[in-house]
C-alpha cells in the first residue's frame, strides 16, 4: 500500500509542474537551452517549451491564437504591432539584450574592404518577415551597395548561416550571436549602419500561466541570464 501511495504522491507532484511555451526569435537558438536548464533549475515547478522561428512569422502565429505565454522578438517592430492590437501585456515588455550584425563568408578573405562586394551574391533573412534580414538591408543601403549586390532571402537568419557554412552563397550578413567555426568572419559591422538590434520580450495576454511567465522575463533581466545571453555573443539588456 506504501508503494502504490507514493506513485501517487510522485505523479501528483509531477503533474503540477507548470509548462511555459516561449516564442523566441530563431537567433536566440544556442542560448535557448542553457535558458531552459538554467530556469529549471531555479525553478522546479516549471518546464520550459521553446519554440523557435523568425520574429514575423512568430507574431503571425500570436495574432492567430497560438497558445504562446511569452514572446522573444528581435524587432521591436513585431512586439509593437502585437502591443498596438493588445495581444501582450504591456508592463511585461522589457528590453533584455541587445545584437550587432556581421558580414561571413564562406571561404578566407584578408584585408576585404566592404565595397568589394559590388557585383557579388550575399544572402540575408527576407527583410519582409525576418528582423536580421532587415538590418542587413539597412547596411547594403547605408553603404550604398543595395543596388550593387545579388541578393538571396534566406526564411530565417540560421538559413542565412547554413547556406554559407554549405558554400552555397560566398556571402552572408548574420548576427554576432550566430557567428560559428564553420564560416569565416569577415567584419564586425559598424553598429551606425542600422537601427539598434533590442531584443524585447513580453508575456502575451490571456496566458494561463502569467506569474511563472513574469518570473521568467525576471531571470533575463538577472545576473544569470544575462551571463548566459552575454556567452552567446549578446550585449546586455538596454533600453526600458
Amino acid at each position: 500500500m506504501q508503494y502504490f501511495l507514493m506513485i501517487f504522491f510522485l505523479v501528483g507532484c509531477v503533474s503540477q509542474r507548470q509548462e511555459l511555451t516561449i516564442s523566441a526569435a530563431i537567433s536566440l537558438q544556442n542560448a535557448a537551452a542553457e535558458l531552459k536548464i538554467a530556469f529549471e533549475k531555479e525553478n522546479p515547478q516549471t518546464e520550459i517549451h521553446f519554440n523557435l522561428a523568425a520574429s514575423g512569422k512568430l507574431r503571425l502565429q500570436i495574432e492567430a491564437g497560438a497558445p504562446i505565454d511569452i514572446f522573444l522578438s528581435a524587432s521591436q517592430k513585431h512586439m509593437n504591432i502585437l502591443q498596438e492590437k493588445e495581444l501582450i501585456i504591456p508592463t511585461s515588455r522589457k528590453n533584455f539584450a541587445q545584437n550587432s550584425l556581421a558580414l561571413i563568408a564562406s571561404h578566407p578573405h584578408e584585408h576585404f574592404d566592404l565595397q568589394k562586394l559590388k557585383g557579388e551574391t550575399i544572402c540575408i533573412g527576407d527583410p519582409a518577415s525576418v528582423p536580421a534580414g532587415r538590418y542587413a538591408q539597412e547596411v547594403l543601403e547605408n553603404l550604398k551597395l543595395n543596388a550593387q549586390v545579388k541578393k538571396i532571402y534566406a526564411d530565417h537568419v540560421r538559413q542565412v548561416l547554413a547556406y554559407v557554412e554549405r558554400k552555397e552563397v560566398p556571402w552572408g550578413i548574420v548576427y554576432s550571436s550566430d557567428i560559428n567555426n564553420q564560416v569565416q568572419l569577415i567584419e564586425r559591422l559598424d553598429r551606425k549602419l542600422h537601427s539598434p538590434i533590442l531584443y524585447p520580450a513580453a508575456v502575451i495576454q490571456g496566458t494561463k500561466h502569467e506569474k511563472d511567465a513574469h518570473a521568467f522575463i525576471n531571470f533575463l533581466l538577472s545576473p544569470i541570464g544575462q551571463a548566459i545571453l552575454k556567452k552567446h555573443n549578446f550585449v546586455g539588456a538596454y533600453g526600458p
